[in-house]
């Protein structure tokens, strides 16, 4: 097939591709695009069309601009393609690069870039694009090394390695940290507080964001809509934890992101930004979504109804809501199981329905009794939590604050000409690796379970002794909708069982488990 000879005419498709991993991206398409709008109008040529993306050049698949376009190549729709260099087209395998360029000499399409042009008649210029092909790839798994590595080290040190920071930080080029956006981080402790403290779930989370109209971490200018998987991604952080991870997740072979069956090989390090949520908000925000995962989303609804018992009664055979109503003229009434599941049993037809009001007053039974047993804790207990784990955490709380110490003395003594420049930086690398390990042994005791179950004990305490418990169970007139909010806080599931005695009575048994 001829070359096509390239007037100001010929049909010119010009594609500019820069990689996710370029932190500036913008500035380097820019500078490419100017390149190529230079070379474009130095040959007068007219009939341009332009197609630019953000990807990597692992793949075509990866690319959605490059793979519509190359169709268009193959069928010899363009005269040339202008790019500004030709790994810009592919730097993966050698299968996709043979695919790329039989698609340029199939069609006879010429290859142009800034510096040469390639003729596909032309055994040189097919060696040559061969041989540049290799060496790119070579280049592109050397740089993929040095990056690798790069994040590698970043992570060990406490340091972002990759991306943008997660919703409030910012990235901080000065001192090239994640700093925290104060008023972004006044939303964050919001979203905490409601999902922890309030047992709201991420839904009900991003229901009130979006109607506070409060923007969307991708929107910092702009209003956008919340959702919940974006609320549950921000609260499941390990970063607002004060932790830098790497290696968690992985690419498979179809390119898409699964966690690492390795998880001994992942990283995680205390980092060197400042934290936003303490240990024990983690674990309660792992504890509260474990609970609204073990319900599909058509029972969690309930919870937002207004009778007292509304989303806590529970089948105590198949674990699904039973439902409360309430008829005209009548009371509230506790219907029998009858949802049809997966998880429904023949026991599930022997349940039977009550009024709401006898079920209620056994919860409200159980709460007193519960509440005087947790505010008189065993001493023994106490005493061993103390000798053993906060003693723990107290030494290596004393090696942080004598580090920290050390740190300002060697400085001190740098000032004041006693060490010289090389001595000041050892020493504050000797003490900062010191701190650093000292504050990882901190974190790991306060996620042990005998802390953790310490710090719980200690928020139960503080919601069982707050002022709506107190009017609650005291006996005074509170609306249904008040009543129901207060429980869903303090108890996980409600179940009761009606069973006949020997004198032919009815005998109720209630199970109340609390959070």
């Amino acid at each position: 097939m001829a070359t096509k000879r390239l007037d100001k005419d010929a049909s010119i498709a010009v594609y500019l591709r820069k990689s996710r991993e370029d932190a500036n991206q913008e500035d380097t398409l820019s500078k490419h695009r100017q390149q190529l709008k230079e070379y474009v109008s130095s040959n007068g040529f007219n009939n341009v069309t332009w197609y630019e993306e953000i990807g990597s050049g692992d793949s075509i698949e990866g690319r959605p601009v490059f793979k519509s376009l190359l169709p268009m190549i193959e069928q010899g729709k363009f005269d040339a393609v202008l790019v500004v260099a030709q790994d810009r087209l592919s730097r993966g395998s050698q299968i996709e690069a043979g695919i790329i360029q039989e698609a340029f000499e199939e069609s006879g399409t010429i290859l142009l870039t800034p510096s040469r042009s390639y003729n596909w008649e032309d055994e040189g210029d097919i060696m040559l694009s061969e041989f540049e092909s290799v060496i790119s790839r070579n280049e592109y798994r050397a740089i993929k090394r040095r990056l690798k590595q790069g994040k590698i080290n970043a992570a060990k040190e406490g340091r972002l390695h990759s991306g943008n920071p997660p919703f409030p930080y910012y990235w901080d080029k000065n001192t090239k940290t994640a700093e925290v956006d104060e008023e972004q981080a006044k939303i964050y402790r919001l979203m905490v507080e409601w999902y922890v403290k309030d047992g709201l779930s991420g839904v009900e989370v991003a229901e009130k964001l979006n109607e506070m109209q409060i923007p969307t971490p991708r929107k910092r200018g702009n209003w956008g809509k919340w959702r919940s998987e974006v609320v549950t991604r921000i609260l499941l952080n390990d970063f607002h934890l004060g932790f830098v991870c790497y290696g968690r997740y992985k690419l498979n072979k179809n390119g898409n992101v699964e966690r690492n069956p390795d998880p001994d090989s992942a990283i995680v390090v205390r980092g060197n930004h400042t934290p936003l949520k303490t240990e024990e908000e983690h674990a309660a925000i792992m504890k509260h979504i474990a609970s609204l995962r073990t319900h599909n989303r058509q029972d969690r609804k309930t919870r937002k109804d207004s009778f007292r018992l509304s989303g806590l009664v529970r089948c105590p055979y198949c674990g699904k809501c039973q439902s409360v109503y309430k008829q005209k003229g009548k009371k509230e009434h506790l219907a029998k199981c009858y949802k049809k599941s997966q998880t429904r049993t023949a026991a599930c037809d022997t349940t039977k329905g009550i009024y709401e009001e006898e079920v209620f007053q056994a919860v409200l039974r159980y709460m007193r009794e519960y509440k005087e047993e947790l505010f008189s804790p065993s001493e023994i207990n106490e005493q061993q939590t103390e000798s053993s784990l906060q003693s723990l955490i107290e030494i290596q709380e004393k090696i942080v604050e004598k580090s920290e110490r050390r740190i300002e003395k060697v400085k001190e003594m740098f000032k004041n000409d006693l060490i010289e420049i090389q001595e000041l930086k050892n020493d504050i690398s000797t003490e900062e690796a010191a701190i650093k390990k000292a504050e990882n042994q901190i974190s790991e005791l306060k996620k042990s379970s005998s802390y953790l179950d310490k710090a719980e004990e200690e928020k139960r305490r503080q919601q069982w002794s707050s002022a709506d418990v107190e009017r609650l169970l005291s006996g005074d007139e509170m609306q249904p909708s008040e009543i129901n909010a207060i429980l869903r806080r303090l108890i996980e599931s409600i179940s009761f069982t009606i069973e006949q005695t020997e004198a032919g009575t009815l005998d109720l048994n209630v199970t109340v488990t609390p959070k």
